[in-house]
């Protein structure tokens, strides 16, 4: 597979995480069938750029943020979060995953 047609099969699944949950970056590679391609996945969105990919709604299996691309900065990422309507300790930015985990895909 080529890295492009990958990134483009990433973004369009992350477009697709509707306001107010979260996927993980595991998640995403089991859907395109390479699970043990997580850290790939949070590569390709540390390097997104664009506000129509909603990067910020794809975190670690652990409910931890990870990193954000857009600006690099975690409290940007809890911000982004917190007006899409999730609610974490803002403390240990940790997401409840049974709570906000979208699967229906």
């Amino acid at each position: 597979m080529k890295i492009d047609d990958l990134k483009e099969d990433v973004y369009r699944i992350v477009k697709k995480i509707p306001k107010g949950k979260v996927m993980t970056y595991g998640q995403i590679a089991s859907l395109l069938r390479l699970p043990n391609y997580h850290r790939i996945v949070a590569k390709i969105l540390s390097l997104n750029r664009s506000e129509k990919v909603p990067c910020h709604r794809v975190i670690e299996s652990s409910g931890k943020l990870g990193g954000y691309s857009i600006s690099g900065d975690k409290k940007e990422k809890a911000k982004k979060l917190l007006k899409d309507g999730l609610k974490f300790e803002k403390k240990t930015l940790i997401v409840d995953l049974q709570k906000y985990l979208f699967k229906r895909f």
